[in-house]
């Protein structure tokens, strides 16, 4: 079997592998490739050393050190520091430029996928739908305006032609009508619904 690692006299010598070696992360063919390799390289042999050396002290300075304290408020500062950063990155622009390049990428997936894929069909059911409710809510809109205009002009009218008492009928007779208008326009939508 070649080996696949580079002799000593070569500059490259394979340190990545060392470090997986180090950590366990090497199948077992590579292993093996590795501890041949390292039999006639002091480049690597001395890597190899300097990385368990290096875990080696670490280890310790981590097992010393295991009375640190970390700050009472050391929470409440790091949370800060990472909103204040996040906070603010993305003005309205951009999150404007971000909708529209999504918009023209889905657009251009669309296309891409073909109108006979279903994809096109579904995005003209939502549309409709999205439509539907929207010419909903405004013809709702519009009624709640328009009721609330002619109830205001009808106290208005009746409190300075004949006094209080029209005022009063008028009030209940237009409470009346709106409250019953809302009851047939929910059935109807609760009808059409279902």
């Amino acid at each position: 079997m070649m080996s696949s690692f580079v002799s000593s006299n070569d500059e490259s010598c394979p340190r990545a592998e060392v470090a997986a070696y180090v950590d366990g992360e090497l199948t077992a063919d590579a292993e093996a490739e590795l501890d041949a390799h390292l039999a006639g390289c002091p480049i690597c042999v001395a890597e190899l050393n300097a990385q368990k050396q290096f875990l080696r002290e670490l280890d310790l300075s981590l097992k010393s050190q295991n009375n640190f304290e970390m700050p009472a408020d050391f929470t409440r500062v790091v949370v800060t520091n990472a909103e204040s950063r996040v906070a603010g990155v993305r003005g309205g622009r951009e999150l404007m430029t971000a909708a529209a390049i999504c918009v023209v990428l889905g657009l251009f997936a669309t296309a891409a996928i073909g109108p006979n894929s279903g994809v096109l069909q579904w995005l003209v059911k939502v549309f409709e739908g999205v439509a539907a409710v929207g010419t909903a809510f405004g013809h709702l809109l519009f009624n709640i305006s328009f009721g609330t205009v002619v109830i205001v002009r009808s106290i208005v009218s009746g409190a300075t032609s004949e006094g209080p008492a029209p005022l009063i009928g008028t009030v209940v007779i237009a409470m009346i009508l709106f409250i019953a208008a809302a009851g047939f326009r929910n059935r109807l939508i609760a009808k059409a619904e279902g």
